[in-house]
């Protein structure tokens, strides 16, 4: 229920920042006529929402890359490889891994 409330708070605050930040930006850009300042509205929200799951999608890629490292260190930790081979990063693991194989 709370993440339903916090997504409810985010969805309002990403409204009004598109209301008052991105629409005057695009209707500077040539939406002068009445027809198509409708449409400013529709492109400020859409403009957001792109941004908006560019930003997620970073944000879970780092999430997932830091609960794989996780899962990986406490895996070494288990077979009694110690700190040692946990302490490498994901991607510095993996670079590793991939020189080896040439």
């Amino acid at each position: 229920m709370k993440a339903f409330g916090y997504a409810v708070l985010a969805t309002v605050i990403l409204f009004f920042a598109t209301m008052f930040i991105v629409s005057p930006i695009l209707s500077n850009l040539g939406y002068d006529s009445a027809a198509s300042s409708y449409h400013v509205t529709t492109h400020a929200l859409l403009i957001t929402l792109i941004f908006t799951v560019i930003f997620c999608t970073i944000a879970g890629a780092r999430y997932i890359v830091e609960e794989v490292e996780r899962i990986i260190h406490h895996k070494n930790e288990e077979q009694g490889l110690g700190c040692a081979a946990g302490q490498k990063g994901f991607s510095q693991a993996a670079s590793e891994k991939i020189v080896e194989r040439r």
